[in-house]
């Protein structure tokens, strides 16, 4: 998975060409450890059609702030640079299967 950070973030989503998760996370936050291990398997299972990435709010709190990141772990969906759906809390792998279906088609 990449890492997005402050400086990196807006240059990453214009340049990619494919639809981006954004995994938003603490190293402190126990759900978002559980999000891991989830995201990396959707990921295996599906990296020729999405990109995950992972942005930790603690160091990068610029953007944090700017997409009004208020709990983690939240996934927000981009699709062509634009946010088309943001979920909050842990997602079994179905469940994230089923929102990219809606976010991304």
């Amino acid at each position: 998975m990449i890492e997005l950070n402050d400086e990196n973030f807006s240059d990453f989503l214009e340049k990619s060409k494919l639809p981006v998760i954004v995994d938003f996370w603490a190293t402190w936050c126990a759900p978002c450890k559980i999000m891991v291990k989830i995201l990396s398997d959707f990921y295996e299972k599906n990296k020729s059609l999405y990109i995950i990435a992972k942005c930790d709010i603690d160091n990068s709190p610029n953007i944090a702030r700017h997409l009004e990141i208020i709990s983690i772990p939240t996934l927000i969906f981009f699709k062509n640079n634009k946010i088309v759906g943001k979920e909050v809390g842990v997602l079994q792998e179905s469940k994230l299967s089923q929102c990219c279906d809606k976010y991304f088609k």
